[in-house]
């Protein structure tokens, strides 16, 4: 069953990953900026506006899941993780549009934003940096700022599938700034974690998040098994990472509306 509270969540998270791996996914893979204050207001104001709370993935081969089935990519394992969640605590919904095209670089793509991420404006946008555009921190600036343009009402959450220190570094920037509320940026799992963690045990002996590490979710005449794509555990694996920020942002929410 699927974690309906926060300390559900916590104790699942922990106990799919280990007590090791789960710190290091926290600690290492997640990079936040600006303030939890700011992103559990958006709750609030989607929930006093009466309308989901909207998250909109853009990006690349990645994120739209190449080498597994679409519902695998880690957008969709995220919305059916946080989803019960916020329901659960909030009574608020949530949809998550995945609008990822491979090979397509943010810009021209971050010229059309509306016409992607959809008219409705989304709370949290997301760039998928982690393997093209390498080394470029304008084209993220660029992409920031067509963001808060495209969509007025919620000047949304910015958030990279990314660890270069660089961009990162940008999103700082703009939240000390006030430029931005906050912002997040999210390693892929496979950049944290030690290969021996997985590599140098045998699979029974892995707990439940790092099995069958290395298998695509997809069958094997199926495009986009690469080497450079994620496999399914690990779109998963950066799913319940990003879910910790949010998470954490909900128990914030709770006690501002508490308060």
């Amino acid at each position: 069953e699927r974690p309906t509270t926060i300390d559900e969540f916590r104790e699942a998270f922990e106990l799919r990953y280990g007590a090791e791996v789960a710190q290091m996914l926290r600690s290492k893979a997640l990079q936040s900026f600006g303030s939890l204050q700011a992103t559990a207001h958006r709750y609030l104001s989607a929930l006093s506006e009466g309308r989901p709370f909207r998250l909109a993935f853009a990006g690349y081969s990645i994120t739209v899941g190449r080498g597994n089935h679409y519902h695998q990519s880690y957008p969709f394992v995220l919305y059916h993780l946080l989803g019960p969640i916020l329901e659960h605590t909030l009574e608020l919904p949530l949809t998550v549009r995945n609008s990822a095209i491979g090979g397509i670089p943010s810009f021209p793509y971050g010229f059309c934003l509306e016409h992607f991420l959809g008219s409705a404006n989304p709370d949290v946008v997301s760039w998928d940096y982690s393997m093209n555009e390498q080394g470029n921190t304008a084209v993220l600036e660029s992409y920031i700022r067509r963001a808060q343009i495209s969509f007025p009402a919620t000047k949304p959450m910015i958030l990279a599938l990314d660890k270069h220190k660089g961009r990162c570094g940008l999103l700082r920037d703009y939240t000390e700034k006030g430029l931005l509320q906050d912002a997040l940026c999210v390693a892929k799992s496979s950049e944290i974690i030690p290969k021996g963690n997985i590599e140098d045990k045998e699979e029974a002996e892995l707990p439940q998040g790092l099995q069958q590490w290395k298998e695509f979710g997809a069958p094997k005449n199926c495009p986009g098994r690469g080497s450079w794509h994620p496999r399914k555990m690990e779109h998963a694996a950066i799913a319940w990472t990003m879910a910790n920020y949010f998470v954490d942002a909900l128990e914030v929410a709770l006690a501002m509306q508490h308060n």
